[in-house]
């Protein structure tokens, strides 16, 4: 049985549009490694839709996009879609990426106690920056793909079958490249990187794989 991603892409504000975008990116990566896709884009992005399609199908990758605290992660207008202790089950047996603020820190801990195979994200905020004038084509955004590249690079390592721990490493290391570079070409983005850089962190079982 071939394997299979779930995505939220919510789209209601310039953060959650960017990710949705970038995440289109990882859906076509993923169709090139025989992938099933469940796309939650835009309003599908919520706790009913999420749950049935979770429950109903063999997933084994899930990407949150969208913004989050230290218990939780949102979906279409920041609905709720996993809570510490409240629903964070659903997440047994998956990988999982959230690319939301500080969800690791609480979430992604409870989460694995609860049976998830293994929870990147952030354990503080995720912060990233946006060229105003490329706000409307965000994949063409060279500001953003600074902060970003290291997501594709995690989850294109993930999906090609390497381990969450090799693929961490490899987009931890994206991360420090940004930061290094930009000490000469712009410093003044080089305290956020260096922050994603420390609150960026794979929790659970690192040797695993989808």
């Amino acid at each position: 049985m071939g394997k299979c991603l779930l995505i939220t892409r919510p789209d209601h504000d310039d953060v959650t549009f960017y990710l949705s975008k970038w995440g289109e990116k990882i859906m076509d990566e993923a169709k090139e490694n025989d992938f099933k896709i469940l796309d939650l884009n835009g309003s599908k992005a919520n706790r009913a839709t999420f749950e049935s399609y979770n429950s109903k199908n063999q997933v084994n990758f899930i990407i949150f996009n969208g913004h989050g605290d230290g218990s939780t992660v949102t979906g279409y207008r920041n609905e709720p879609l996993v809570q510490q202790g409240v629903n964070d089950t659903t997440l047994r047996s998956r990988i999982v990426y959230s690319i939301s603020c500080s969800s690791a820190s609480g979430l992604g801990k409870s989460a694995v106690a609860s049976g998830a195979t293994a929870y990147v994200g952030y354990t503080d905020d995720f912060v990233f920056f946006i060229d105003t004038n490329s706000s409307a084509t965000p994949l063409n955004d060279s500001m953003a793909r600074i902060f970003l590249n290291h997501s594709q690079t995690l989850t294109s390592n993930l999906l090609k079958g390497a381990t969450v721990g090799h693929a961490h490493g490899r987009a931890r290391g994206e991360l420090e490249r940004a930061f290094r570079a930009s000490l000469t070409q712009d410093p003044s983005i080089s305290r956020y990187l260096w922050w994603d850089y420390l609150n960026f962190v794979a929790i659970g079982d690192i040797d695993a794989k989808l």
